[in-house]
């Protein structure tokens, strides 16, 4: 038993490691994502200032036009204008703006800047001749259109950095959702690991049946038997079991004793507990039973015994057993364990007839 216990811990301490390596790459995979949205969500942001400064830009230089047409100097708007091409070309305005790095936004930008410069120069040729304004009117609606057109880029790249954005976080549910799973059938799995380690702890691996500790464990439910209560203690000790190890071997004592925990099994009605308490000893325990109930088991004990020996395909072991039982009915205010020690003493007593009946 040990050797299995020890085999299942060494197999649920690999899962462990695996598990442990799994959830250190999760963690990479995951921190990665998280930094990789957070940096998306600071480029959206900036670009979002990008696209309002660029626009801004469109509206503020067709209201300079405006003004100069009027016969009033805009410097103070060109002078603001000026910070600003030069925060969305380079980042160094009082506008805090962060440039766009995205290639086709740079390249509209640059003819953008040009644009710029060509229509401030106009603007200071048309000061000196009036004569210019058609020209100069010109001028202005192609940078306007040259502003459309950086907006629009612009406003590409959010779109593009938003799309990539929700990949990110598609992709961190999943991986989020994969550790829960995981996690969750790690938790199965230790859970069913503590049945399957507290089931071979109470568990006679030779018989399938309850052992001693399991025994020990259904006598302690409660110490003193009601009179309304109606239970009934067994307990059974193989015959010759000495004499099959000395003449035949140990893995014959060992089928002995596994072939009356076979028909004892098979006897033992619904509901009943039936465990090896001992190397060939047995014992069982009957509860809300009746006289009638405890008859017709043993009776099919002994049928399940004879069938064993008439079966043609066991050749080799024949079991013999002797019993004992005492109901609670019979002894008022008993606990398991003494109506437990009345049936051994009763079962010694079957062994002892036993013995007297094949010496005769």
């Amino acid at each position: 038993m040990e050797d299995i216990t020890n085999i299942e811990r060494l197999k649920a301490r690999k899962k462990r490691v695996k598990l442990l390596v799994f959830m250190g790459v999760s963690l990479i995979l995951t921190m990665f994502l998280f930094s990789m949205m957070m940096i998306t969500i600071h480029k959206i942001q900036g670009t979002g200032r990008v696209i309002n400064y660029t626009g801004l830009v469109r509206g503020a230089s067709q209201r300079l036009i405006k003004k100069e047409f009027t016969g009033i100097r805009g410097d103070a708007d060109m002078a603001r204008l000026d910070e600003i091409m030069g925060g969305l070309t380079h980042g160094e305005s009082t506008y805090k703006i962060t440039p766009i790095t995205n290639e086709y936004y740079r390249e509209k930008l640059e003819v953008l800047a040009s644009g710029w410069e060509d229509l401030k120069r106009n603007i200071l040729i048309y000061r000196e001749n009036p004569d210019t304004e058609p020209f100069l009117y010109e001028i202005s609606e192609l940078f306007f259109t040259h502003a459309d057109q950086a907006v629009d880029a612009a406003e590409s790249y959010s779109e593009n950095l938003a799309s990539r954005l929700l990949t990110y976080e598609i992709l961190l549910i999943l991986m989020l959702s994969m550790i829960l799973v995981v996690l969750c059938m790690q938790i199965i799995g230790e859970v069913k690991l503590n049945k399957k380690l507290n089931a071979i702890a109470y568990m006679d691996l030779n018989t399938g049946l309850p052992n001693r500790r399991s025994c020990e464990h259904e006598l302690s439910k409660g110490e003193i038997l009601g009179e309304k209560e109606a239970v009934c203690c067994f307990m059974f000790d193989l015959n010759n079991l000495k004499e099959v190890n000395d003449t035949l071997g140990h893995s014959y004592g060992d089928l002995l004793i596994s072939s009356f925990a076979t028909i004892l099994r098979r006897a033992a009605p619904k509901g009943m507990f039936v465990g090896r308490i001992a190397g060939d000893e047995f014992m069982g325990i009957l509860r809300n039973t009746t006289e009638e109930e405890i008859h017709t088991f043993t009776e099919a004990l002994g049928a399940e015994q004879i069938a064993l020996k008439n079966n043609p395909t066991n050749y080799a072991i024949s079991v013999s057993y002797a019993m004992g039982y005492a109901f609670s009915k019979e002894y008022q205010n008993s606990s398991l364990r003494k109506l437990l020690d009345v049936a051994d003493m009763e079962m010694y007593k079957d062994k002892k007839r036993c013995k007297e009946t094949k010496e005769a």
